[in-house]
Order: C-alpha cells, then structure tokens, then sequence
C-alpha cells in the first residue's frame, strides 16, 4: 500500500500505464461491486462485465476529473461513482424500453459509452488530446476499428464518428436500413470484444 499515493498522484498527472496498473489492481474488488448492485431485472439482460467495461472507457475519459484523496481507497471509490452512475444509467434505459419508450435499433443501452467515445475519436483524429490517458485510450479504439472487417468498419464510422442517419449510409453503401443496423450492431460488438481482448480494461 505504500505505494499508492505515488500511483494516484501519476494517475492525476496523466500517466496513462499508471491508470492501467490502478485499474487492474482494483478489478476484482469492482466486479464483485458491480455483481453486488446490479438489480436483478439488468443482470438478466446486462452482463457485468460490460458494465466494468463501461466504467473503465469511462474512467479513461474523464482522467483529468480524478483527484487524490484517501492514497488507499480514492481509486476504488471514483471508480465505483462511475460504475453506479452507469448502473443507474442502464436500469433507467431498461426501464423506459419495457414501459413502451423506443430506442434507436442500431443503439443498445449498453453500447452508449462507447458511441459517445466513438464521437470523441472524430475529434481526437483532428486534434490529437492533450491528456495522455485520453490518447492511448482513443488509440487503442482507432486500432480496434482497423482490426474491423471492412463492412463493419465503414457502418461504425459512417454511424457513429462522421454521423450519418442509417439512411444517409444505407444510400451510400448500396445496402438496406436494416443491413446497415445490423453491421453497426456487430461492429460496435466487435469493438467491444477487441478492447477487451487487449486487456486494457478488464
């Protein structure tokens, strides 16, 4: 524990490996926190693993929000902010859904952070962030939609970074609305299972 303090206050300062290493060292402590409060009515149709994700994209997003407090605990309690935020966040979308309340069909309330990182990629592709923990994270994601295959890559793009109506995209791409929510479907999950399978949030 000694050296904490030393972790926090880099992490603060924008180091983005030390923000690695914290949240590494505090994901099984966060996984059992999300499996403890996430209501039964998510668990059944949100996996806990996507909410640690989330938190964790979250996490990298708003780095320069983070202060140091308590050397020992400040990591693990921002943490669990973000995480029952976006608890709370889903339980509200989930309910909406079952009350009747219509959702884009190519937009899954689990899948909203990482569109909203997505749309902040335009801007980091045109003026490279100052924060280091905010490049290597959108890096990281500017890799993972490479690693795509062409017709996924080009409906998350079209989607979700330049910002075109799943019309617009199906005109330009020569294929149906439909087609075109589910390549974006699939892209956004591959993207998810590539973040993962780097080990940069889990």
């Amino acid at each position: 524990m000694a050296e904490a303090p030393h972790s926090d206050a880099k992490t603060a300062g924008g180091d983005p490996l030390a923000l690695q290493l914290l949240l590494h060292a505090e994901r099984a402590r966060l996984r059992d926190y999300v499996r403890r409060h996430l209501p039964i009515e998510l668990s059944a149709v949100i996996d806990v693993q996507d909410v640690l994700q989330d938190t964790y994209i979250n996490a990298f997003r708003r780095m320069g929000q983070f202060t140091a407090t308590d050397p020992t605990n400040s990591i693990f309690r921002w943490l669990v902010t973000i995480a029952r935020h976006r608890i709370a966040e889903l339980l509200r979308l989930h309910r909406a859904a079952k009350r009747g309340g219509r959702r884009s069909r190519d937009v899954r309330a689990d899948d909203k952070s990482l569109i909203e990182s997505l749309s902040q990629l335009a801007v980091y592709q045109r003026t490279p962030s100052r924060s280091a923990a905010a490049h290597e994270f959108l890096a990281a994601l500017e890799q993972s939609l490479r690693r795509l295959p062409d017709a996924y890559r080009d409906a998350v793009n079209l989607r979700y970074i330049q910002g075109l109506t799943p019309g617009e995209i199906a005109t330009r791409i020569g294929r149906t609305e439909r087609a075109v929510h589910m390549l974006c479907n699939r892209g956004l999950k591959a993207v998810r299972l590539d973040l993962r399978s780097a080990s940069l949030f889990l």
